[in-house]
């Protein structure tokens, strides 16, 4: 008997243990796929193109982590991050944005209130509406050269050199 219930209680605990460091993964654009592993707080993109857009109404399918995503990991391929894509993704400290990323979709970084380094690939022209919003950003290197920078491109942000 008692063998049966520390085998019952066994099996309870490993089937806990599995689902939280389960990754979950999908898809976040026609050639871009995501997946989020829980045992180190990492979303991870990979593929090429351009990533889908998002907003309040039809969140990232990464939203469920928002508030547990500590690092964000983009792949050389990637040529545009949508709209609202990292938006409230609050526990991410640093953001390093691919060479090949050309645009920064509308309030894509939106309200990432731990976010303090930012690394800006040498390829992007275009930061959209309000992308770098309410951030506190210590430091901000950029190897981009901009066509567009909207006037409120950074607004509420606060960045510090």
């Amino acid at each position: 008997m008692k063998k049966k219930i520390f085998t019952l209680l066994f099996a309870i605990v490993a089937s806990t243990t599995i689902s939280h460091a389960a990754i979950v993964n999908g898809t976040c654009g026609q050639n871009l796929q995501w997946s989020f592993d829980a045992s180190d707080s990492t979303l991870v993109i990979t593929g090429r193109g351009p990533m889908d857009n998002y907003t309040v109404n039809s969140p990232a399918p990464w939203k469920d982590y928002f508030s547990v995503i500590k690092n964000i990991q983009l792949p050389e391929g990637l040529t545009r991050i949508g709209n609202r894509a990292f938006s409230s993704c609050n526990a991410v400290r640093e953001l390093v944005i691919p060479d090949s990323v050309i645009a920064i979709g509308e309030f894509a970084l939106n309200t990432m209130r731990s976010l303090k380094k930012i690394t800006l690939g040498a390829q992007l022209q275009t930061i959209e509406y309000s992308a770098v919003t309410a951030l506190s950003v210590d430091t901000l290197i950029s190897r981009a050269t901009f066509d567009t920078w909207c006037r409120s491109s950074f607004d509420g942000g606060v960045i510090r050199t």
